[in-house]
């Protein structure tokens, strides 16, 4: 069994070659978990995974969250909700998401996903 302690865990971030956010596997398996950090002034691209939910936890700091869906290219915008820690909620499969740091202080985020949404299971749509 793999222990984590997830505050020591933060300063082992590794930054994602696609987006803009730092990000550590903690629990490699059919389920992944793994944390996260949004730097002040920075934005996770719009995309989507056609498979899996992704159930994301708020640990700290503040951001928006834009959902949408995607038609004949373009993103349609439905809904854009502010987050803070301690909020948790799910993306399901199919729904673009959009995660926007603002404010001056990290957003550091845990999340569990299938393994596939940090691969091939990752659609990023061009801005």
């Amino acid at each position: 069994m793999d222990k984590f302690n997830i505050p020591v865990s933060f300063n082992t971030l590794e930054k994602d070659k696609e987006s803009d956010i730092q990000i550590k596997k903690l629990i490699d398996g059919h389920t992944c978990v793994f944390i996260a950090r949004l730097l002040p002034k920075k934005t996770l691209s719009a995309h989507y995974h056609t498979e899996g939910s992704e159930i994301y936890q708020i640990l700290s700091g503040k951001g928006q969250m834009n959902t949408g869906k995607l038609s004949e290219g373009r993103i349609i915008w439905h809904d854009s909700f502010h987050i803070e820690s301690g909020d948790i909620f799910e993306i399901k499969p199919g729904i673009v998401h959009q995660l926007s740091n603002k404010n001056q202080k990290d957003l550091d985020i845990i999340f569990i996903t299938p393994p596939s949404h940090l691969g091939e299971d990752r659609i990023f749509i061009p801005s």
